[in-house]
């Protein structure tokens, strides 16, 4: 297969080349044809998508910001997420194999990284699609570099807040679980020996420092050693 490239650029057409080498599709550049062509005019979306993803690889190089990698559909964007663990992924909306709202999807659901999303469109449907994917942004192409950084910004802020809070929430169900497992061996504790509440606890900080094993295992194995006997 042979395209147009509809750009002039001797660099973006060499790194077309590479980018569709794999695909068996050759790009013919506009000198070469003796053409005068632009992106609107060749209306070839895969040519438009290809140039879309220089310019941004270009802005990010530029900006100071390395590319950890590229795919070519949804399934390797997901693949290329779990294996390089970069800061951001910035996927476009329409993907062969897997589209990118599933593969955000996949990659929120997994907390591997935030997303930022490319649309050709701005409707309220792409926007809720969007949210439930959970995405922490989106551009509508073509997409500018006074757009971009703040937008990768904001997704990369967002992705940490979230992750502190599930952090948080994290060691308040454990705080509340270590409390409930506390309280009901500190129970059996004052049952079998006659402790007070705070000779139980006491008796119970004194143990696990000893054994230095943590209050929650050593209720644990309070717990169990009372099942066991019953």
């Amino acid at each position: 297969m042979k395209v147009i490239a509809a750009t002039k650029n001797k660099g973006k057409i060499r790194e077309m080349q590479e980018i569709l080498a794999p695909l068996d599709i050759e790009i013919v550049s506009q000198q070469e044809l003796g053409l005068d062509v632009d992106v609107e005019e060749t209306g070839d979306t895969f040519v438009k998508n290809a140039l879309i993803r220089l310019d941004i690889r270009e802005m990010l190089t530029e900006g100071g910001h390395e590319v950890a990698g590229e795919a070519n559909n949804g399934e390797d964007a997901v693949a290329m997420t779990r294996a390089l663990q970069p800061d951001l992924v910035i996927m476009d909306v329409k993907m062969p194999q897997m589209d990118g709202l599933t593969a955000s999807k996949i990659i929120t659901d997994e907390h591997l990284a935030p997303v930022l999303l490319l649309t050709a469109y701005s409707q309220q449907e792409i926007v809720s699609q969007a949210k439930s994917s959970g995405v922490l942004g989106y551009l509508v192409k073509p997409v500018r570099e006074e757009q971009l950084f703040p937008a990768m910004e904001i997704a990369i802020s967002r992705f940490e807040e979230i992750k502190a809070m599930g952090a948080e929430l994290g060691l308040l169900k454990e705080s509340l679980e270590t409390r409930k497992l506390l309280d009901r061996a500190k129970g059996i504790l004052m049952s079998a020996h006659g402790f007070t509440e705070q000779e139980a606890y006491r008796k119970m900080q004194q143990y696990s420092m000893n054994r230095r094993i943590s209050i929650k295992e050593l209720a644990e194995a309070v717990i169990a050693s009372a099942l066991k006997n019953k």
